[in-house]
């Protein structure tokens, strides 16, 4: 894989066998743990992101269900987060923000927990 040369140029990166088999374990074990009816995740990052790469193995594991956006659109992803009961979404920092801003007078997004 290749890093985003945040600190000086872009360069390749190790990804080896373990860091997957890691990476999956801790998802189904975090699965494991909540033994509850499976949650159901929206995707508005890009899937040939490391992240997106990562949460595709995710849900094969686990067999979540995942609301999947082409691309990110606060008030459709509000109005999906409602109306599919979303409890994880998959977001960076500055959608994050986006959603703390956003006026929730017409949303219940009550169910997201990360």
């Amino acid at each position: 894989m290749y890093s985003s040369g945040t600190i000086r140029e872009v360069k390749g990166v190790m990804l080896t066998h373990q860091n997957l088999i890691a990476a999956v374990a801790s998802y189904y074990v975090q699965r494991v743990e909540e033994r509850d009816s499976a949650p159901v995740l929206l995707y508005t990052m890009p899937f040939f992101h490391v992240y997106g790469f990562f949460y595709s193995l995710k849900l094969v594991v686990v067999s979540e269900t995942v609301v999947v956006m082409e691309r990110f659109d606060l008030r459709k992803m509000m109005r999906a987060a409602e109306e599919f009961r979303v409890m994880n979404a998959a977001t960076a920092p500055p959608m994050v923000v986006a959603m703390l801003a956003f006026d929730k007078t017409f949303f219940r997004i009550n169910y997201i927990l990360y």
